[in-house]
C-alpha cells in the first residue's frame, strides 16, 4: 500500500520531562544525543502525532510510550 505522511511530529522527553528531541519531518531520527552531547542510557518518553495516508486516505496517528536508549 501507498503511505505518506501529510504531518508528523515526533518528541522525546527525559525522565524530567524536558524535551530532548524533536522532528517534524519522518526521515529525522533520533541518536541519542542532546545538543551533540551523548545522553545517558536509560528510559525516554517519546509522543508521536501526524496524520499518514494509506492509499490516499488521511488517518489520524497518535502514539505514546517508552523507549530505552542502551549505552
Amino acid at each position: 500500500p501507498s503511505l505518506r505522511w501529510s504531518t508528523f511530529e515526533l518528541q522525546v522527553y527525559d525522565r524530567w520531562g524536558g524535551l530532548v528531541f524533536q522532528a517534524s519531518q519522518p526521515d529525522r531520527s533520533w541518536d541519542g544525543r542532546y545538543r551533540g552531547q551523548p545522553l545517558p542510557g536509560g528510559a525516554y518518553l517519546y509522543t508521536l502525532k501526524g496524520v499518514l495516508e494509506v492509499c490516499g486516505q488521511p488517518r489520524a496517528v497518535s502514539r505514546q510510550g517508552e523507549v530505552v536508549l542502551v549505552r
